[in-house]
């Protein structure tokens, strides 16, 4: 029998994710800026 551990609802990688996205936003507004 398995033990069914219930996964976090915020996980490592979609913290990844989510910073890349931000790094992205960011890089993106620092060229539209100049």
């Amino acid at each position: 029998m398995k033990k069914e551990k219930k996964p976090p609802k915020i996980t490592v990688s979609d913290v990844g994710l989510v910073m890349s996205i931000i790094t992205l936003l960011f890089v993106l507004s620092g060229i539209f800026l100049k």
